[in-house]
């Protein structure tokens, strides 16, 4: 019939049964390979963690509706229609993301990057081709994820906080700031 709601669409959800590498199909439920026809779930009860370190594509991406997930991108991803960090995820961005459609962060979403140390490698970079909806209690938290102590441009040489870039640098014992 008049279903047009209906999603027959394939859906992969990840168990990390063998290792990190989303390469690995028995790392899915079902087992199989993704594609940009695969929408993919991260959703909690896995064995490791699912890291892309080669580019993929992908049709959609879901991060932990129900269960604490998360996910750590250090290779281009590319996602066909939408990105989704629910209230138990957390999206490491470390390598630049497309997006073709829409990206929500949900209340307890957390979009960020991993620590920086003397170089800026991680970072977000993130493009999208929609609407970006970050909801109340959402974040996109990259404080204290700068560069090292002394380290970075515009850092101080003696027990000075690293250079920042949109975050909040590192602590010092020398801070005039208070920590929190």
């Amino acid at each position: 019939g008049s279903n047009t709601n209906w999603d027959f669409s394939v859906w992969r959800t990840w168990n990390g049964s063998v290792d990190s590498d989303p390469a690995q199909t028995n790392n899915w439920l079902p087992p199989g390979l993704l594609d940009a026809t695969v929408g993919i779930i991260i959703n909690g009860s896995y064995a490791n963690e699912l890291n892309v370190t080669a580019p993929i594509s992908v049709r959609a991406l879901s991060v932990g509706a129900a269960a604490p997930s998360t996910l750590t991108v250090d290779a281009p991803l590319t996602v066909a229609e939408d990105l989704n960090i629910f209230g138990n995820g957390t999206l490491a961005a470390n390598d630049p993301i497309t997006v073709s459609n829409n990206v929500t962060i949900s209340s307890g979403g957390v979009l960020t990057h991993d620590n920086n140390t003397t170089t800026d490698a991680n970072g977000i970079r993130l493009t999208i081709g929609g609407d970006l909806q970050v909801d109340v209690g959402g974040s996109i938290n990259v404080d204290i994820l700068g560069y090292g102590d002394e380290k970075g441009p515009g850092a101080g040489d003696v027990h000075a906080q690293g250079g920042s870039h949109g975050g909040r640098g590192g602590l010092s014992d020398y801070s005039p700031y208070p920590h929190s």
